[in-house]
């Protein structure tokens, strides 16, 4: 039989199927179930940081105001919402794929780099500012794209593990590439060091409002291209695919603006 612990803490269903398996099977699978269940004690309630600062009035800017005014479309134009139909036959449901692949970079990352810079160029006056940010990928990759277009200077750490043909996309769009420290963690220190120390502007923060501003440009987007799309875009934080604050992020300006429908949250 499986321990009392153990059947409190996992679904019923499966512990219905661990008591069918023989007990040499059965007892080190409960243990390892046990050793990897989070301990009761390491419950933490969420907090600012978790997401709430994102739909908090008083919390945050009108990120519905700041997509419709980002510079993405200075740069960028709208990519694609495109119909899958062997998947939605796969999986019973319509399913349509935000064609971000189709940006420089081929990640949705490169809407927030250039707002984020264009921002930051637009309100630093006549002397451009000179950027850092911290990078293993596709983050450094836009960003390099973004000063390129915009004229800007920028360096991005990579720690050393990092692989040769990602350090050569980013010096080849013009950035300057430093190696420094075994991790991102490492490259990180780097950066907050070089900021402080010789004037460097940070660039690449994920919660920064010009790049908050730029992932919601993908909701208002697939309102305008996807009649059901309001209906999705409130459920859109349920979402397994990528990342949840991602999804979040494009829901907030779309659910402002969607018409009211039966799922959105201002009818």
């Amino acid at each position: 039989m499986l321990s009392r612990w153990c059947r409190r803490r996992v679904p019923r269903a499966t512990a219905r199927r661990l008591g069918t398996l023989p007990f040499r099977i059965r007892a080190p699978l409960a243990r390892l179930i046990e050793r990897k269940a989070p301990a009761a004690e390491a419950f933490r309630a969420p907090a600012l940081g978790d997401g709430e600062a994102l739909t908090s009035a008083t919390a945050a800017p009108d990120y519905l105001a700041l997509a419709l005014r980002s510079r993405v479309y200075d740069h960028l134009g709208e990519t694609p919402l495109q119909h899958a139909p062997a998947l939605s036959e796969a999986l019973g449901a319509s399913v349509h794929i935000k064609r971000e692949d189709v940006l420089p970079g081929f990640t949705f990352y490169a809407r927030c780099a250039v707002n984020e810079l264009a921002t930051l160029r637009a309100s630093s006056g006549a002397a451009p500012p000179r950027l850092v940010t911290a990078s293993i990928g596709s983050r450094g990759h836009a960003l390099a794209w973004a000063a390129d277009r915009l004229g800007l200077d920028l360096t991005v750490v990579m720690p050393s593990p990092t692989p040769s043909s990602r350090r050569d996309a980013v010096s080849r769009l013009g950035a300057s590439v430093l190696i420094h420290g075994e991790t991102l963690v490492d490259s990180q220190g780097e950066a907050a060091r070089l900021a402080a120390e010789e004037g460097l502007v940070a660039v690449g923060s994920h919660d920064a409002p010009p790049v908050l501003a730029a992932t919601g440009t993908v909701g208002l987007e697939l309102l305008r291209q996807h009649g059901a799309a309001a209906a999705a875009l409130s459920r859109a934080a349920e979402s397994p695919l990528g990342g949840t604050a991602d999804a979040q992020r494009a829901q907030s300006p779309a659910r402002d603006t969607a018409p009211p429908t039966g799922l959105n949250p201002r009818a």
